[in-house]
């Protein structure tokens, strides 16, 4: 079963919630799955500060990110999300998103309707579309 499949089923429970948890690398990803969780989650801010040490403030790059949660996603055989952002840029940026994220044991990728650019999670007064 390809991870999507695997998240879908898992997403259409009726009797359980699925929890998902934040995996900073591929050592944590495995260290949670060997304890249960069903699903993980990748994104710039767990990813970028485990490696930098900095807050989310937009350092990484689509191609970082995406290398990330692939090392990750071949780590593990649960689930893994990438937080695609706003798609990195434009609307090519998030074809090529979903080009880079769209293989088989790739991590199944998903957007937010933030405005572009992206405004950090942890920075102040932060406009929503």
């Amino acid at each position: 079963m390809t991870p999507a499949k695997k998240l879908r089923q898992l997403l259409g429970r009726k009797d359980k919630v699925l929890a998902v948890l934040g995996a900073p690398n591929a050592f944590h990803a495995k260290i949670m799955e060997a304890n249960g969780v069903e699903a993980c989650f990748v994104g710039t801010s767990i990813t970028g500060g485990n490696y930098t040490g900095q807050p989310d403030l937009g350092i990484l790059s689509m191609t970082e990110c995406v290398e990330f949660a692939k090392w990750i996603a071949r780590a593990v055989k649960i689930p893994v999300i990438l937080d695609g952002d706003t798609g990195h840029g434009g609307i090519m940026a998030v074809r090529r998103l979903v080009r880079d994220t769209g293989t088989d044991g790739a991590p199944v990728p998903q957007y937010c309707t933030r405005q572009s650019p992206a405004d950090p999670a942890q920075v102040p007064q932060k406009s929503m579309v």
